[in-house]
């Protein structure tokens, strides 16, 4: 480790050297602790991201930033020909796009002297926060500096890095990986990658996440789409994870696992669709040698499970803990098209990828041994069908021609696949918006333990946090949008929490009644009522600004809201905090 910093504290000095500019021409937006980084820095829009961050650190690494968050603009595009140092928590923002309003979009191009930032775009000694940004690669030449990119690598322990909201497109390496550190914590939330991984014959590339061998404390994916892309959605090789959650996530056509490793403390794998993952199948040869995943020379499974003693583990202290460990699975699609299995099938040196091998069956049916490993209304192909998505899936030959030619043969006739519109050429340094694709799906049955579509909620507009998705001519009433009803009644924590000045309430009914949703102190005096009325089966939201209903402000503080249906009711806790 401390070579790596060594290394960085070089690189940030000559970035000092190299990046140093006077103050900008442009004029400084800032509104208390966010400056807004403009698309250009004295008229140049090269590296102007970098200038502005350079301009805010006074010109040195080692100086305190003036802001706290950058704020970068719609429709705007941002090369960067250098890599981006930072010492601290960097955080990137943009207002949540809509139909006429694009992210901002960031990433890698060459300069006049023809050469590209390297390997990393952002390179962070602390945590980062990314949020509502495009992150595509807006320079395709013959250099592989300008070509071959990490978004976002950290240095340091214990770091929590949030990533929300945020559209990736032709990422070649990963969209965040951890350099060094141990025990760090990944969010990823309402995020969308895309057509990563690159042509060299590598199909180790285009992972969402890498941790570089490092254990986790914490990986959270949530309300993601991963689609058309070689490597794995999660990377975490030869080592433990205390916590893993991947909910609502829609992963399609991918050569590579979704995650590799199999030693969780605590596991919730919910809601998910798995299309086409793990596409390649197995080879039998790596299998019989033991490859690291496939252990007990068992092929892998979508969902994997395994002791953790005699594995690599940094955390000694859960060897005898077997018992304690948590493992839910609930609400998943598998499955592969009959174009994946075929070729599988004809190739007689893999097997297919199972949903959990051997082992992994066993250690869910052991409840003496692991009696928190369960498993919960699991859909497949064979009994529910394939989902059926508004917009067909393409890009699978392709897919598999990329199978046969890069991975099973070793490098001939190298090529990626995508997924654009008939006539645009790839690969394309632009994104489509809004995105060409609508990936909600019309099986209804397909239905998650929360009541809701399985698969990347955002897709609908009544769920989606990603974007606004109001316009896109995308309708949400229960006619056209499949018989959506929620199956159940529940109440979902508000959001932002904690919250100043507004938080906004999301509620779910699965029949028409009188509803009610009120807000109560800590001793359990009612404070507004918010909903009072009939309402039809439906998902609902409503706004609190905070006040009571006299408009008066209410003191920093824990509040309670309650929704309450005929006999039904739910209460959830929230804080005001100014």
């Amino acid at each position: 480790m401390k070579k790596t910093i060594s290394m960085l504290m070089l690189l940030f000095c000559a970035w000092e050297i190299t990046l140093a500019q006077a103050p900008p021409s442009e004029g400084i937006i800032e509104n208390g602790d966010t400056l807004t980084i403009q698309a250009t820095y004295n008229g140049n829009p090269l590296n102007a991201l970098n200038l502005w961050i350079l301009w805010d650190i006074n010109g040195s690494i080692n100086n305190p930033p003036k802001h706290k968050i950058y704020k970068l603009l719609w429709n705007k595009t941002y090369p960067i020909t250098s890599v981006v140092l930072f010492k601290g928590r960097l955080t990137l923002v943009a207002i949540k796009p809509s139909l006429g309003n694009k992210p901002p979009q960031v990433g890698p191009a060459e300069g006049s002297s023809g050469t590209g930032p390297g390997n990393v775009l952002f390179q962070v000694t602390g945590p980062i926060t990314f949020k509502n940004i495009a992150f595509t690669n807006l320079s395709f030449t013959s250099n592989s500096n300008s070509t071959s990119q990490t978004i976002a690598q950290t240095q340091g322990d214990s770091l929590t890095n949030y990533i929300d909201g945020c559209y990736y497109e032709n990422i070649n390496r990963f969209a965040l990986q951890t350099g060094s550190g141990l025990w760090n914590r990944i969010y990823v939330t309402n995020s969308f990658f895309r057509n990563g991984g690159d042509e060299s014959g590598n199909d180790g590339r285009g992972h969402f996440y890498n941790s570089n061998g490092q254990p986790l404390d914490t990986v959270v994916f949530r309300n993601n789409t991963y689609i058309n892309t070689p490597g794995l959605f999660i990377n975490i090789s030869k080592d433990m994870v205390r916590y893993l959650e991947l909910s609502h996530n829609t992963c399609i056509n991918t050569i590579k696992r979704t995650v590799n490793i199999a030693n969780y403390i605590d596991a919730r794998i919910k809601n998910n669709i798995f299309y086409n993952t793990i596409a390649q199948g197995q080879l039998k040869s790596d299998i019989a040698g033991s490859i690291s995943g496939a252990r007990d020379r068992q092929p892998v499974g979508i969902v994997d499970a395994d002791t953790l003693l005699g594995n690599t583990i940094s955390d000694a202290t859960w060897y005898t803990k077997e018992k304690d460990r948590v493992f839910e699975v609930a609400n998943n699609w598998f499955g592969w098209t009959d174009n994946v299995i075929n070729y599988i099938n004809i190739d007689t040196a893999s097997v297919q990828t199972p949903w959990m091998n051997t082992r992994t069956v066993g250690m869910f049916g052991n409840k003496t041994a692991w009696p928190k490993f369960t498993e919960t209304k699991t859909y497949s192909r064979t009994v529910n069908g394939l989902p059926d998505f508004v917009t067909p899936i393409v890009g699978t030959y392709s897919m598999i021609a990329f199978i046969n030619n890069v991975i099973r043969l070793k490098g001939k006739s190298p090529l990626r696949w995508y997924w654009e519109p008939v006539g645009v050429a790839v690969p394309n340094n632009t994104i489509e918006w809004p995105p060409i694709e609508d990936l909600r799906i019309k099986n209804a049955a397909l239905v998650g333990d929360d009541g809701k579509p399985i698969g990347d909620l955002n897709w609908y507009e009544q769920y989606a946090e990603r974007w606004d998705m109001k316009g896109w001519g995308r309708s949400t009433s229960v006619e056209e949008n499949d018989h959506y009803i929620p199956t159940i009644f529940s109440l979902e924590q508000n959001f932002p929490n904690p919250f100043n000045p507004e938080t906004e309430i999301k509620y779910s009914t699965n029949r028409t009644g009188n509803v009610s949703l009120t807000i109560f102190n800590v001793l359990g005096e009612e404070i507004l009522s918010l909903v009072n009325q009939t309402q039809n089966a439906g998902v609902h939201k409503v706004r609190w600004n905070g006040r009571n209903s006299a408009g008066q402000a209410l003191a920093s503080g824990i509040y309670f809201y309650q929704l309450r249906m005929d006999s039904q009711a739910s209460t959830k806790k929230m804080m005001l905090l100014k």
